[in-house]
């Protein structure tokens, strides 16, 4: 089942990264309560494992647009899943917070889909486990740094075309 072992180069994790990503986000989507979707349990994750955000860190953490993230925020203070508070250190911000009502139910539920998503895991020896997440722990601490390295900017000439005369 599995390939022998070659080191990829770094076009090779990027095109394997390219897979794995819709994979993983379709597989996230698996295993949720009835009528729960996996962006509105992520978001409830995130107000759970870090406490009360800010609609701005809200998106950032996410991944999730100004636009989405404020349709999902009403709809979960609508339903009583969040609140707004005013920001501790200024007033004219407010910021959502898990309710108290939802969040032992919102727990459960995380509880229950992380376990879920775990199972992907379970087929990893320890050393394979722990490879993985010291590389993720270093490309997530790389990335939220801003300390990816520099290049030409090759993301700006794609698409683009010389221009002649």
């Amino acid at each position: 089942m599995k390939e022998p072992i070659n080191t990829p180069d770094a076009l090779s994790l990027v095109r394997l990264l390219e897979v794995f990503e819709p994979a993983y986000r379709r597989f996230m989507g698996t295993g949720l309560p009835p009528g729960v979707s996996a962006a509105r349990l992520r978001m409830l994750g995130l107000l759970a494992d870090r406490g009360p955000m800010t609609m701005t860190d809200l998106c950032r953490a996410s991944d999730v647009t100004p636009q989405n993230i404020t349709g999902l925020v009403d709809a979960l203070e609508r339903e009583g899943a969040v609140t707004r508070v005013v920001h501790p250190t200024d007033r004219r911000k407010r910021m959502i917070a898990l309710s108290d009502v939802s969040r032992s139910e919102v727990l459960a539920q995380l509880s229950a889909h992380r376990a879920h998503l775990a199972r992907l895991f379970e087929e990893l020896a320890p050393r394979e486990k722990a490879g993985f997440a010291y590389v993720l722990k270093g490309l997530i601490e790389r990335l939220e740094e801003g300390r990816a390295p520099a290049t030409d900017e090759p993301s700006s000439k794609i698409g683009s075309f010389p221009h002649h005369g």
